[in-house]
């Protein structure tokens, strides 16, 4: 658990943790689970891991460390996953295809590795097209 509980997140907190995970990071899926995963150099993976709990990885590389907050428990990704999701751009699909792999995992109905396995599936898939050509000239506040 976090130092802050994630019901107590506010609209301005959540659109911003969106906005890392639409650019940053990235919503998976595993055969026994769905997760949230932001890596970098910077010290934002080292915050959020102390803020909203989750495991925290360190890794060296040549002259950096490279820091990966994960959140993989269900009990803190489905309301981490609830409050930033209408907030989404990139990744809402991924986020919806989560937590119902979370509905799944709980209810565990007839059936249910085979749907955990179609979720798994159609988040790598989504996760694997290529970003949107967006021209930037065209977008509200650019002159």
């Amino acid at each position: 658990m976090g130092t802050k509980p994630i019901e107590d997140m506010t609209q301005g907190e959540a659109k911003q943790l969106a906005m890392l995970i639409d650019t940053d990071g990235c919503i998976y899926a595993t055969k026994r689970n769905a997760g949230i995963r932001v890596g970098m150099c910077g010290i934002i993976p080292v915050i959020m891991a102390e803020m909203w709990g989750g495991r925290l990885h360190t890794r060296r590389t040549r002259n950096k460390i490279m820091y990966t907050w994960i959140l993989v428990r269900r009990e803190l990704l489905r309301p981490f996953l609830i409050k930033i999701k209408p907030h989404l751009i990139q990744k809402q699909k991924q986020a919806e295809l989560a937590l119902k792999m979370c509905d799944i995992l709980d209810e565990k109905p007839e059936g249910y590795k085979k749907q955990l396995e179609e979720s798994k599936m159609e988040i790598n898939k989504l996760n694997q097209a290529p970003a949107p050509d967006i021209d930037i000239t065209k977008l509200k506040g650019i002159y």
